[in-house]
């Protein structure tokens, strides 16, 4: 089974939502879903730098990382996925998704915006980040 790596980018405001991106249609897998913003990576990258380039290209925004929050490791659609989501705090741009890789991108309370929703039809990014909440809902201040 192929192996791949992936970051994302959990992005709050002050308020205490998080950026969201929805997924082309043509993304493979979950296509026009809400996700975080994320990317593969290959093991010679690394992933900060990753990420950071690829939420410029992707979504027009300047983030700066503040930290790992945390990793899912399992299969994902027909593959072996680890991913990590990494906390970051906008810096500047503007929000402009690409259309490519996103048709859309807003600012939502995820608790609202995913909490009873079924978690294994739901990207591994979206998993860390629920996991986090669970473990304390205000784990984002910390990074404030």
């Amino acid at each position: 089974m192929e192996e791949r790596r992936a970051v994302s980018a959990i992005i709050y405001d002050s308020k205490g939502l998080v950026l969201v991106a929805r997924r082309a249609s043509t993304k493979f897998p979950f296509p026009n879903i809400l996700s975080l913003p994320s990317s593969y990576i290959n093991k010679r990258e690394n992933p900060e730098l990753k990420l950071i380039s690829a939420v410029k290209r992707k979504l027009g925004i300047d983030i700066i990382i503040k930290g790992a929050v945390g990793t899912k490791k399992g299969v994902q659609a027909d593959y072996l996925l680890t991913m990590t989501d990494y906390f970051a705090e906008m810096v500047g741009g503007t929000l402009s998704p690409n259309q490519k890789d996103y048709s859309e991108a807003m600012f939502v309370n995820p608790v609202k915006t995913f909490g009873n929703k079924d978690r294994s039809k739901m990207g591994f990014c979206t998993q860390v980040l629920l996991e986090a909440i669970d473990k304390n809902p205000d784990f984002w201040k910390k990074y404030f």
